[in-house]
């Protein structure tokens, strides 16, 4: 699963121009033969577009937070409508 992500990656460069990214077996890459018209080089003055992969189960464990004891709910819902 990580090796497909990889060549993922890598794809994604070779189709914009970019070097590749992670050192793995080349010889099952899909290149793709360049276009007549298109521009495959990199162009400092156009804005980068970047797509990240999140990892959000081990976002979740560092950014947990513990829930906090309620109190008593109706002591608090009648001091706020003014009993």
């Amino acid at each position: 699963m990580l090796n497909e992500l990889c060549h993922q990656v890598n794809e994604e460069c070779i189709d914009n121009g970019f070097p590749l990214v992670h050192d793995i077996d080349s010889s099952t890459y899909h290149i793709p033969a360049p276009a007549e018209n298109a521009n495959m080089t990199y162009d400092p003055t156009q804005p980068q577009k970047w797509r990240i992969c999140q990892n959000y189960v081990a976002l979740n464990q560092v950014t947990q937070v513990f829930p906090m004891p309620q109190g008593d709910i109706r002591t608090k819902q009648r001091r706020l409508s003014g009993h």
